[in-house]
């Protein structure tokens, strides 16, 4: 472990990380285990996790809960540290944002004025990354030349962390990395490119180059209502993914919601010309089996949504990335479509609050009805109308 100095001028090709959640974490692993000549720095936001990345020996451990129920451990060291609210130094030229969707242009605040036109920007985020609130923050005055080249990326593992250790992460289910560029044209060779050529050799996460905007678009889409459904319901009816297709009632519920609501609103997004192979993955009937196949492969997991409202309650979640960026999308696009059930949605997640889930079998919407985490005793879900 090395704290990263203010030095101006790097030799060594180098990949920045700013948010060590779970997906920040499961992808500095990765990098770090296939590509070991390459420099990676970690940058933390609080003193506190620089002395836990010491005590918990200076490096990421994965490990990985595979189907035959085997375990295996594999801990990686040899990573910088950097601080990101007080960073000096040096230019960044590839930088993976991994932190949560609401909190990015704050997070970059430090970070910003390292970055040029040359620098490389992954999104690695729940919803869809919004690069032009960052754009008018810091590069307002720049020249279009001068602005990062960002990428997007959709990781489909399960990654969680009920381990006890900040710098620890669990793989409870394989899935890939999509990703692809969020700039027009086609995507520039790998081999010119640190940062796609190294996560090009991560064999364990399955990486995926995609060619164009609208190819991880359409990825972007796929993930957004697969998120649109698991996270909001696993925080109101507090259960892991795999409890939430459980009982008939909930799997109505997620049915109505695909039929009437997500599955036409992504349908009605999805880039002109879209393949028509693609858009029958994106009927409803396919969407739900896709939502269920995910919810059951990651079934151990808890929710990124649940596990910040058991913490910060629902104002400190993602939900207006998610079923919000949905909802604006279908204003946007003057679809024509209701949104009752996700406004619906929205405003019971952002009522939530930490100490409902301290209640045995309990928790509270905004209006302070009772609901048990199996059913809503006040909502009759059973209606088409909820």
């Amino acid at each position: 472990m090395e704290i990263s100095g203010n030095s101006s001028f790097d030799t060594q090709p180098r990949i920045h990380i700013l948010g060590l959640g779970n997906i920040g974490k499961y992808v500095a692993h990765s990098l770090r285990r296939w590509n070991p000549d390459l420099g990676i720095t970690l940058l933390l936001y609080k003193q506190e996790l620089f002395d836990r990345f010491e005590k918990e020996g200076g490096g990421i451990m994965l490990i990985s809960q595979e189907e035959d129920g085997e375990k295996e451990t594999n801990f990686q060291g040899g990573y910088k540290l950097a601080s990101s609210t007080e960073y000096t130094g040096p230019r960044i030229h590839n930088l993976i944002v991994a932190c949560k969707g609401n909190s990015t242009v704050g997070a970059l605040r430090c970070v910003a004025p390292f970055l040029h036109g040359n620098s490389n920007v992954l999104f690695l985020q729940n919803g869809l990354p919004n690069t032009n609130d960052v754009n008018r923050k810091y590069f307002r005055d720049r020249e279009d030349w001068y602005i990062p080249k960002y990428y997007a990326g959709v990781v489909t593992a399960g990654v969680y962390n009920n381990t006890g250790r900040a710098f620890s992460i669990v793989r409870g289910g394989r899935g890939t990395v999509k990703i692809g560029p969020m700039f027009r044209g086609e995507l520039p060779g790998i081999e010119d490119n640190v940062l796609l050529k190294a996560l090009s050799k991560c064999v364990d996460i399955n990486p995926v180059i995609l060619n164009t905007r609208n190819e991880i678009f359409v990825e972007q889409i796929r993930k957004l209502a697969v998120n649109a459904v698991i996270n909001p319901l696993t925080a109101i009816f507090g259960c892991k993914n795999g409890v939430l297709f459980g009982s008939e009632l909930r799997v109505k519920v997620i049915r109505d919601l695909i039929m009437t609501e997500i599955g036409p609103i992504v349908r009605a997004i999805l880039p002109p010309g879209t393949d028509e192979r693609v858009m029958k993955e994106f009927e409803d009937e396919e969407l739900f089996e896709t939502i269920r196949s995910i919810a059951q492969r990651t079934g151990a997991n808890t929710s990124s949504m649940l596990g910040d409202c058991k913490v910060k309650g629902g104002r400190g979640c993602e939900i207006m990335g998610i079923l919000g960026a949905l909802r604006d999308y279908a204003q946007l696009k003057n679809v024509g479509i209701e949104t009752k059930k996700i406004d619906n949605l929205i405003s019971w997640v952002l009522g939530l609050r930490p100490e409902f889930y301290r209640e045995e079998g309990k928790c509270k919407t905004i209006t302070g009805k009772l609901v048990c985490q199996q059913v809503w005793r006040d909502i009759d879900w059973s209606k088409d109308t909820w």
